[in-house]
């Protein structure tokens, strides 16, 4: 999932914003991934990533539905950064999958 693709190294870097309060974050998140706010897309961070250092940085907004993460990708968006996602189905989705024993 990260900085490999096909076998090789990968030529992006994949940025996971987690937008889920910080309890939910810490008894779960995936690997990597950063917890963020609304309110720090809306300043800084959020301009940050529309710099281009981040030019070929995958972002992907999650949150434990699409709702929440719909909302932090609009504001992206608005800073006019380019490759960025929302997590399909959410974390609450992602763990319906890929937890372990199903």
């Amino acid at each position: 999932m990260h900085r490999r693709l096909g076998g090789g190294l990968a030529r992006f870097h994949l940025v996971l914003l987690d937008l889920r309060d910080e309890s939910a974050f810490n008894r779960f998140h995936l690997l990597d991934a950063r917890r963020t706010t609304l309110a720090l897309l809306r300043g800084d961070e959020g301009r940050a990533l529309a710099d281009a250092r981040y030019a070929t940085s995958i972002k992907v907004v999650l949150s434990d539905d699409e709702a929440s993460a719909e909302a932090g990708w609009r504001v992206l968006a608005a800073h006019g950064v380019a490759h960025a996602y929302v997590l399909a189905g959410g974390v609450n989705l992602w763990l319906d999958v890929f937890r372990e024993g199903r």
